[in-house]
């Protein structure tokens, strides 16, 4: 009998009392159930990690520079590199291109008595600017028109300061640029704001448009300032509740020059404040000491009354005699 590729197993029947003998293949078959019900569990049992080589780390750490690259190589992978390059989104410019300059008295507009000589040339040079700047924004965005865009300014103005009245920082972030985002919310802190929005005293206007170009020629800016005189109430408060600045019930008068900015090279790029332009001839700011602790009372004596006073007067006189 052959058992090359087979061997043979006596098994006693314990009912007959025979001796039988089973023929088995070349390996012993499991005496047991195998229920494919539970096939992933059983997988998910063993878990294959590489177990790193610690010798092979070690030989690499000695190997220079030139023998390191040549190893990778073989290997198929980059070579090292010294340096991280890592990427950068340029969403705003961090500058005002040309701020313009507010004229000393706009209450008189009369160009022959403040506009002679260099002021015209001045004049005419802003005016073929501005001209050059709106063709370059129609050119990335046909629907601009400045006489139209007053009123996106307008709202986007009254919509950032309600935003951050109430501390809304994401839509902050929406409406004004990374540039202006640290001046308005910086200087409220530990402080809440009360402002209100009154009327337009004049019509806004648009008075200068410039573009230019951030880090390389197709990357290009555009920033239109926009005179806003306006009629607002402003109340700020400190972080013991007690008034800053300002007033919540009497309305100032406003002028300001606001910039907006719009990253023409994006096209999903949207009209954002950008900064303010504040003229050299406009009245100072309020200046306000801040205060970080809460100042004790201190409580006066009372007077005392007339007949009292008299009594220990006459005391004193008696006691100074003798």
């Amino acid at each position: 009998m052959s058992c090359n590729s087979a061997f043979y197993r006596l098994q006693l029947n314990s009912v007959s009392g025979y001796v039988s003998v089973v023929r088995y293949g070349g390996t012993a078959l499991p005496n047991r159930h195998w229920n494919p019900k539970f096939k992933q569990l059983r997988r998910e049992k063993f878990l294959k990690i590489t177990l790193p080589d610690y010798d092979k780390i070690r030989k690499q750490e000695e190997l220079s520079m030139k023998d390191l690259r040549a190893e990778l190589k073989k290997m198929g992978l980059p070579p090292h590199r010294p340096w991280r390059e890592r990427p950068i989104h340029v969403s705003c410019s961090g500058v005002i291109f040309d701020p313009f300059l507010p004229p000393d008295d706009e209450s008189k507009v009369s160009l022959i008595m403040h506009a002679k000589g260099a002021q015209l040339m001045d004049t005419t040079k802003h005016m073929w600017r501005n001209s050059r700047a709106q063709k370059k924004i129609t050119s990335y965005d046909s629907d601009f028109d400045p006489a139209a865009f007053v009123e996106t300014a307008h709202q986007l103005y009254i919509n950032a300061h309600d935003a951050l009245q109430k501390r809304d920082d994401e839509r902050l972030h929406q409406l004004v640029t990374e540039k202006a985002f640290p001046d308005m919310w910086d200087e409220l802190k530990l402080k809440s704001i009360r402002w209100q929005f009154v009327e337009s005293i004049e019509p806004a206007r648009v008075v200068q448009l410039r573009t230019s170009s951030v880090m390389h020629e197709d990357n290009i800016f555009a920033q239109v300032t926009v005179r806003m005189h306006t009629k607002q109430k402003l109340a700020i408060f400190d972080q013991f509740g007690r008034l800053y600045m300002g007033s919540e019930h009497v309305a100032r008068n406003v002028l300001e020059y606001v910039v907006f900015e719009k990253h023409l090279s994006n096209l999903y790029g949207e009209w954002r404040i950008h900064g303010k332009i504040r003229p050299s001839w406009a009245t100072p700011k309020e200046c306000v000491i801040a205060t970080y602790e809460r100042p004790k009372q201190i409580s006066t004596p009372e007077a005392l009354p007339a007949d009292v006073k008299l009594e220990e007067d006459s005391i004193l006189a008696t006691q100074d005699s003798h």
